[in-house]
């Protein structure tokens, strides 16, 4: 995943600043939170009422731009400091020195990169042939598909500002998304997916397509996974009551490990593995409610909503407006939603070959990688490719705004620090996004996080 260019954009963007016509303010404006010239820009705030001393359609067009660029920087900062302390956890846990001198005083953009490498080394010491997990047994991780979801509504209120035609009337905007791919807030009878996540798992009583907090019951014959109480028969090791330990293939007494034909009460100490039957408590990927379930969808709901959904969102691009406007601007409002977009991490089953019972730090190691990975693995394979394509659709507008100088001139005042703010995002030596991919890339080399 190697990151294009952007300083382009950026000498685009300070060349316009430096039209001596347009700028009315001091020639040099260091704040990217704003400042006497340009108070309007806010990274990461809601600029939507925003004028930028602007009128009409041109007010609009830049008031887009802004928002985008300023999405942009909040959103790619924000997922540096995620990779950097998915990262910082992962080394620790895996035995490394805080005071290691390859992250000890690092700061910045080179901090991320500094402790997944950190991260990195200790991961595949321990996965190698001599190390704790491969001493063990085999390590197998997968992860539950990534969410992402933008906020419909605020993409349809950006692109009104686009508009050209006053008298046209755009259809609701949950028409703009495909009906499987709508979420949101269901007051009533989910009729599609509940979509928990690791960090806030969903009530479910029916399929899980990840890890089951409570109970995993087997259906149309075939087992499933189990560390815990099986109500039935129980074919891998059964820690007795006693505390002795015996192969089994009957009853189990006590704890079941291996395979369970009948309902598994899951341990809380258990290693997240999926339910292959029938989930009844918590499931932190998408449920899809049994049809005799009797609960609500306290999670978001995908797919169907027996009433209106409350803050729809949509997992895919919505369809172009129905009603004309200008297609640099709806550009930008586009790529404004994405940055935006709401993600819920995958979670990520970690099977094992072996027995840990009693290795205590392989257990904490595997449970590092639980937390951990799914961070990474929703960056590397879904929020870091979007957000280079959505740096792409800013920096083609940006040439608009050279060519267009004299209709934004009391705008001017706000170029530089928009610049500043996308040169702290897209520089691809210093920027956040080059950066977190480096960082990210090293650590699928480690251990994969379900990219190519």
């Amino acid at each position: 995943m190697a990151i294009r260019s952007k300083g382009i954009m950026v000498m685009a963007l300070t060349g316009v600043a430096m039209v001596p016509a347009l700028m009315g303010c001091p020639s040099a404006v260091n704040d990217v939170t704003g400042s006497v010239c340009c108070t309007d820009f806010k990274a990461g705030t809601d600029m939507s009422t925003a004028t930028f001393n602007l009128d009409g359609n041109a007010a609009g067009t830049f008031r887009a731009f802004a928002q985008a660029a300023g999405d942009l920087a909040a959103t790619s900062a924000s997922i540096e400091n995620d990779i950097q302390g998915a990262c910082q956890a992962l080394a620790l846990d895996f035995g490394a020195d805080p005071k290691d001198p390859g992250v000890q005083n690092v700061t910045g953009t080179n901090a991320v990169t500094a402790w997944c490498h950190l991260a990195a080394v200790k991961i595949a010491a321990a996965t190698a042939a001599s190390g704790d997990l491969a001493a063990a047994g085999t390590l197998t991780v997968t992860f539950s598909p990534p969410q992402c979801a933008v906020e419909a509504n605020f993409q349809a209120k950006c692109e009104g500002s686009c508009q050209v035609d006053a008298s046209c009337t755009e259809p609701d905007v949950t028409a703009r998304c495909d009906p499987g791919q709508l979420s949101g807030e269901c007051s009533a009878s989910c009729t599609g997916t509940c979509e928990g996540s690791v960090s806030a798992a969903a009530s479910c009583e029916g399929s899980c397509d990840a890890s089951c907090q409570g109970s995993c019951e087997a259906q149309g014959g075939v087992s499933v996974s189990c560390t815990g109480t099986c109500s039935g028969n129980c074919s891998g090791t059964c820690d007795a009551a006693a505390g002795t330990n015996t192969n089994n293939t009957g009853h189990c007494d006590g704890t079941c490990k291996g395979k369970c034909d009948a309902k598994c009460e899951v341990a809380a100490s258990a290693p997240a593995v999926k339910c292959e039957g029938k989930c009844t408590g918590k499931c932190t990927g998408s449920c899809k409610f049994a049809a005799n379930a009797n609960l609500k969808c306290d999670a978001s709901c995908k797919g169907g909503c027996s009433v209106a959904y409350t803050a729809p969102r949509c997992e895919a691009k919505l369809t172009p407006p129905k009603c004309q406007g200008d297609a640099n601007c709806q550009a930008n409002c586009n790529a404004s939603a994405s940055a935006r977009a709401e993600c819920t991490s995958p979670s990520a089953q970690i099977a094992f070959s072996g027995d840990i019972s009693g290795n205590v730090r392989a257990q904490a190691e595997i449970h590092s990688l639980e937390t951990n990975l799914p961070t990474l693995a929703l960056a590397f394979t879904t929020r870091l490719p979007g957000l280079e394509a959505q740096g792409k659709a800013v920096f083609d507008y940006s040439g608009t705004l050279v060519t267009s100088a004299g209709v934004y001139a009391k705008a001017a005042g706000c170029i530089p620090v928009i610049a500043s703010s996308l040169s702290a995002s897209l520089d691809p030596q210093s920027g956040s996004l080059a950066a977190s991919f480096s960082a990210v890339t090293e650590i699928n080399g480690a251990i994969k996080l379900g990219g190519t």
